[in-house]
């Protein structure tokens, strides 16, 4: 187990087998905004040790923070964060957003998923998104246009690597505009981040 700063002077443990926060997670926190969060229900999916649905509890004042992931260990170090954090508005659940989520329910979804392409990489769930790295999210997306209500905010993250052209497409497909949209570029890839809202 790893313990990482996460703002002011909180930590949060990472559990080994959990995919630890980096640079895509940071990239994605700077765009959530303190003010949109307020008196929200906010969704972190794929939400691993809990890193940016904590975050958002934290720099913001959302009504609920629910928490979830498919993975035992992810599920499992999210609760310990919320428990030893006090989060008491935050809940874990183990599910995918279609499984435990009702329709027009959410204010905001956050995910950084994984979104690396299968080909040339390890074949290890916390990071491949599939075939062409983009499937994952594409799923994120939609599932996200169910749950959103009118005028929610989607906030993903993805990569040069991910076939943003049909990221962004999808965006468009699913009724979201892309209000912003954070860059960070490394030797082999760019990270993108996205805010959006549900337009129709």
């Amino acid at each position: 187990m790893k313990h990482l700063p996460l703002i002011n002077d909180l930590f949060i443990a990472v559990f080994d087998g959990v995919y630890e926060p980096s640079n895509d997670t940071w990239l994605l926190a700077k765009l959530l905004d303190p003010s949109s969060l307020n008196d929200s229900t906010v969704i972190d999916t794929c939400a691993g040790s809990g890193a940016l649905g904590i975050y958002a509890h934290i720099i913001g004042r959302p009504r609920r923070v629910i928490l979830i992931d498919l993975s035992d260990d992810a599920v499992e170090n999210a609760k310990y964060n919320v428990d030893s954090l006090k989060l008491y508005s935050a809940i874990v659940l183990q599910c995918s957003i279609t499984e435990c989520i009702r329709s027009s329910s959410a204010d905001i979804v956050i995910s950084n998923p994984p979104y690396l392409p299968q080909d040339g990489f390890p074949l290890d769930e916390s990071i491949i998104g599939g075939i062409s790295g983009c499937e994952v999210l594409l799923s994120i997306i939609d599932d996200a246009r169910r749950v959103l209500r009118d005028r929610g905010l989607i906030y993903v993250v993805f990569s040069s690597l991910s076939n943003p052209e049909k990221v962004f497409s999808e965006l468009l497909a699913k009724g979201f505009k892309v209000l912003r949209v954070g860059k960070e570029s490394f030797f082999y890839e760019e990270l993108i981040a996205v805010e959006a809202v549900k337009e129709n």
